[in-house]
């Protein structure tokens, strides 16, 4: 074997080199990275390398806008101002969670008053079923509680309090009347002698004021 056989031909190692040019990495900037291309002009695209917040997004949010109907905390709307931003949401879009949390509140609402619907509801039934002042007794118990209420509410605070809360459904409220009326003579239920508390006409009915008259 002679000895220049593993000599290569050096205008072959030059076609070699030539060959591979289209495998080269990607030119690189000084510290080694891939350049990024800026963003195109017009886009939305926040610029890199900076703290300012997308363009979409305000520096202060407007007013957003609720139903009439709910009450708005203005200590959580403020919070809610500042996770928006730092969500990068644009009004617009701060706007639909602010929809989306009004159409949950509603939904809660008429939850909640359902539920008390029907436990007033679930009270009459109690109360119309009771063997000493429900049954038979149930209107003169009424009446007699409507009495006793009409006579001792002196002001008509309390009346004005069971109407707004419901309890004027609650049993253990009617059947309590009921035997102060009672206990303090007034053996009939059609005698109207008691004065009447301020605010109260002469027939108000707090409990049951539909009692009898359909």
């Amino acid at each position: 074997m002679s000895a220049d056989t593993n000599v290569q031909d050096p205008a072959a190692q030059g076609n070699t080199n030539a060959d591979g040019a289209g495998d080269s990495p990607p030119a690189q900037n000084d510290a080694g990275a891939q350049a990024t291309p800026p963003p195109a002009e017009g886009s939305d695209a926040p610029a890199t390398g900076g703290d300012a917040p997308p363009a979409t997004t305000p520096v202060e949010y407007e007013e957003f806008e609720v139903a009439e109907d709910v009450h708005v905390d203005t200590g959580i709307v403020g919070e809610f101002k500042e996770t928006a931003k730092g969500m990068g949401l644009s009004q617009e879009n701060a706007q639909k969670l602010v929809d989306l949390a009004t159409r949950n509140a509603h939904v809660q609402q008429e939850a909640v008053a359902r539920q008390w619907g029907e436990v007033r509801e679930n009270w009459v039934n109690e109360l119309k079923a009771d063997h000493e002042f429900g049954q038979q007794n149930f209107d003169s118990t009424v009446e007699r509680a409507n009495r006793a209420l009409r006579k001792f509410d002196e002001g008509g605070e309390l009346a004005k309090y069971i109407s707004s809360t419901g309890l004027g459904d609650y049993p253990p409220l009617i059947k309590m009347l009921a035997r102060i009326d009672k206990r303090t003579g007034e053996d009939s239920v059609d005698a109207q002698s008691s004065t009447p508390a301020q605010g109260l006409e002469d027939d108000a009915a707090i409990f049951y004021p539909n009692q009898g008259k359909q």
